[in-house]
């Protein structure tokens, strides 16, 4: 229960940075946009390789 609400949470600010990034109108919230849609991928990335090694 608590990784699912820990992948909601992830899509949640993943979504709203690419909200941010498409439509931001300043520079530099685009670059908060950019920058939660990075964190959020590179979350997801390591969550799925560390699912998938055993040990």
């Amino acid at each position: 229960m608590l990784r699912l609400l820990g992948l909601l949470l992830v899509w949640s600010y993943t979504g709203a940075g690419a909200v941010l990034l498409v439509s931001g109108p300043e520079l530099g919230v685009r670059m908060l946009g950019l920058a939660l849609v990075a964190l959020g991928v590179a979350w997801m990335v390591l969550d799925a390789l560390r699912r998938t090694r055993t040990v």
